[in-house]
């Protein structure tokens, strides 16, 4: 959704309300996990992502991905994840993190950091299919991950080609 001052983007919560939020203004529905992370100025930086697991919120800003479970939080840090611009789940419960700088990454649930791609330009809005098969957008590119394995898609890479920094699943 498009207003006077951007985009407004739209997460799904289980048994919760959804977050409506923007980079620039921070969070525009309330939620307490939530509000404090949000910026309130220009000084803090860009959230770029949000996604919301079982357990934990997941933002990702311009200087890196933060955790935030209900005991507290985990920052990754620039030196790892340093600009990650979309997150989701596997059906391991493993985070899929597509960092535009740095590649594509995996984070178990001991928040163990492994890369899947160090190739950069991953998009945003990652997407899952009913039989838990994750799709990604990087620049020009659409490719399915299952087990771990990256898979170019030409069909939907060719047909699709002009799309820049959306990817959704019907």
């Amino acid at each position: 959704v498009t207003n006077a001052v951007g985009e407004i983007n739209y997460t799904h919560v289980e048994n919760n309300d959804p977050l409506l939020w923007n980079a620039w203004d921070g969070l525009i529905t309330r939620n307490s996990n939530l509000h404090s992370f949000f910026k309130k100025s220009r000084n803090k930086p860009d959230i770029t992502t949000v996604f919301v697991d079982t357990y934990n919120y997941w933002l990702g800003t311009e200087l890196g991905l933060i955790q935030i479970s209900k005991a507290g939080f985990f920052y990754f840090n620039k030196d790892s994840i340093s600009f990650p611009w979309g997150i989701i789940e596997d059906p391991n419960g493993n985070m899929i993190v597509a960092d535009f700088l740095n590649g594509l990454y995996s984070i178990d649930p001991d928040q163990t950091l492994k890369a899947l791609s160090k190739e950069s330009r991953w998009y945003f809005h990652p997407c899952k299919d009913e039989k838990g098969r994750i799709y990604l957008y990087k620049e020009t590119e659409i490719y399915q991950l299952e087990s771990g394995k990256l898979k170019l898609i030409p069909e939907l890479t060719n047909h699709h080609s002009g799309f820049t920094a959306c990817l959704y699943l019907f």
